[in-house]
Parts: C-alpha cells; sequence; structure tokens
C-alpha cells in the first residue's frame, strides 16, 4: 500500500523510499523505457535512459546497488521487468551494475550503424535553431555512430546542413 506522499509523486517518478521532499520532491518524473516504440532506436534511447536515471542517482546522492536495481526496474516498467527477468548473468540482487551491463548487452546489437550514420547524414538545420543548438543535435547523433570520424563527419553535415551560406563559406575556407 503506497503512501499519499508516494502516490502524489507518480508511478513513474524515481524517488528513493526514504525521500520526504527536498531534491526528490522538485525532480520530474522518468517515463518507463519502453523497447517496443521503436525497435530500430532502441539502443540510442536506453542510453539516453538509463543515463538520466544515473544523474538522478547522483542528485539524490543515492549509492546503495540494491536500491538502485530496484529503483531502474520499479521506475522502467513492465516491459523492462519482463525482459531483464529473462536476461542471463544479471549479478545479484545487490548488484546494480551488473544490471545495467546485461541490459547494455541486450540493446547495444539491437544498434543499427548504417541507420545511425544515416540519422547523422540527414540532420539538417531547423529554422531557428542556433548553429549551437544544432552542433550539439549533431554531436549527440554522431555519438551512435560505429566506425567513422566523428569531428570529420559532423563538420561535413554542418556544412551540408547548416541554414548559412556565410558559415558554410568560412568551414570550406
Amino acid at each position: 500500500m503506497s503512501t499519499p506522499a508516494q502516490d502524489a509523486q507518480g508511478a513513474g517518478a524515481p524517488a528513493a523510499p526514504h525521500a520526504q521532499g527536498g531534491i526528490h520532491a522538485s525532480l520530474a518524473p522518468l517515463p518507463p523505457f519502453s523497447q517496443f516504440i521503436d525497435p530500430a532506436t532502441a539502443a540510442p534511447r536506453w542510453r539516453r535512459w538509463i543515463n538520466r536515471l544515473d544523474h538522478y542517482f547522483h542528485a539524490t546522492r543515492e549509492t546503495d546497488g540494491t536500491v538502485k536495481r530496484s529503483m531502474m526496474l520499479h521506475v522502467g516498467g513492465d516491459e523492462l521487468f519482463d525482459l531483464f527477468e529473462h536476461l542471463p548473468e544479471k549479478g545479484g540482487d545487490n548488484d546494480y551494475d551488473a544490471a545495467v551491463t546485461a541490459l547494455n548487452k541486450y540493446f547495444d546489437p539491437q544498434l543499427n550503424p548504417n541507420y545511425e550514420i544515416f540519422m547523422l547524414r540527414q540532420a539538417m538545420q531547423t529554422q531557428g535553431e542556433s548553429v549551437d543548438v544544432y552542433y550539439t543535435r549533431l554531436r549527440r547523433l554522431a555519438s551512435t555512430c560505429t566506425g567513422i570520424d566523428h569531428g570529420s563527419e559532423i563538420r561535413a553535415q554542418i556544412i551540408q546542413g547548416c541554414r548559412s551560406s556565410t558559415l558554410r563559406k568560412l568551414i570550406l575556407r
């Protein structure tokens, strides 16, 4: 049975069981992870999701492996929990790092390198998007690409996809 404070936080909110207000109450809930939304993007979405959860643990100073593992499986939702139950080499109940490693091993082979490079090369600067924001978006897209020179690919995509002809000329000099 949940307490009124737990009900107020919402089912998707990762919060330490001992949290009473403070930073825990001010953090936005992390949605459950769904591998089925778009299987082609499951690997990068998983990396982003687990990174956000790790930032939550850092912000709340949570270090207990048992608590972190339990919270990951609870907040991750039914799909993640069911998947995790059938993974090999997932460590003991107190081994958060082994649990994350097992999930990484599951999702990483689903990363399609050709698709990731395609997405990078299709990224065009949008109307109203600053060059800095565009560059950051390209870096994020390149981070999932393997077998390429990230710097060269990003530079080539800025030349190809930026809206500023002045910037394009400057880079091509």
